[in-house]
């Protein structure tokens, strides 16, 4: 198992350039015989580079490399996710994303103000006080403490960047667009999908499956009630949820697993 770090993906930025980074990291893993004994491997991923990895994966580099995937919380139509990141998302982390990428694709972004969205995306995650948010603008300079507390708060506001973003960028959506994708994908897909995600609605993980199946695709999913997005809630409240985690898993080691010659199975 190898767990390489993708700088575009660890900033949490999505775009044609993750897409390319993670291309070129299953690329050179397939073609690394002390990783992959036939030139195959195998990819899990979660979030948007759930659907980045799908996107990179269905190109001709790597359409005959790769023997299955495990996506968790990722998307299927982008337009509607990133919709509801911008206007209704309950959980500011994914809107935080939203405005750091989108800022970017606008070029109205800086480094500092990247750095403070991301320190508090980490407070998101580790629950510090609304605080730590307004220490976090109050760093910045004026003029972007007062853009970003802006997009922090108001719907038209983001509105209004995604706008100017896809001016910026009029190839956003088809950078991001899985359709395309779907048709050329040669490998079985497990999804799960949390049933309380506020990043990623639940819906885009049946919208995914019901695609999948269109195209006569070989796929499980599973949405669970002890995940929200890519977080567990503990064993205590897992009760018969668990068991569907481990039968889609089940069903990806069993796809890959098909792959290994009989001297590598555990």
């Amino acid at each position: 198992m190898l767990a390489p770090r993708i700088d575009e993906v660890a900033a949490l930025r999505f775009g044609g350039r993750s897409i390319d980074e993670i291309e070129a990291v299953v690329e050179a893993a397939a073609d690394d015989r002390a990783l992959s004994f036939d030139g195959r491997v195998a990819v899990a991923a979660v979030s948007f580079s759930g659907a980045a990895a799908l996107i990179a994966c269905s190109r001709a580099s790597l359409r005959d490399r790769v023997s299955g995937a495990l996506l968790l919380g990722t998307y299927c139509d982008v337009r509607l996710c990133v919709e509801q990141l911008l206007t209704t998302a309950r959980d500011d982390y994914g809107r935080l994303i939203a405005i750091m990428n989108f800022l970017r694709f606008a070029d109205e972004n800086s480094p500092a103000v990247d750095s403070a969205i991301l320190k508090m995306c980490g407070d998101n995650v580790a629950g510090r006080p609304e605080q730590t948010r307004i220490n976090h603008l109050r760093s910045l300079a004026p003029n972007e403490g007062a853009l970003l507390l802006e997009l922090l708060t108001s719907v038209a506001a983001r509105k209004a960047l995604l706008g100017r973003a896809l001016a910026k960028t009029p190839d956003l959506w088809g950078l991001l667009d899985l359709a395309p994708a779907l048709p050329h994908l040669r490998f079985p897909i497990a999804v799960m999908h949390g049933a309380s995600d506020e990043v990623i609605d639940v819906a885009q993980a049946h919208m995914l499956a019901a695609s999948l199946a269109a195209h006569g695709h070989p796929h499980r999913l599973c949405i669970t009630s002890w995940i929200d997005h890519g977080t567990p809630r503990g064993l205590l409240g897992a009760g018969l949820s668990i068991l569907g985690v481990a039968e889609v898993i089940r069903y990806f080691f069993r796809a890959i697993g098909r792959r290994f010659p009989r001297h590598s199975r555990p």
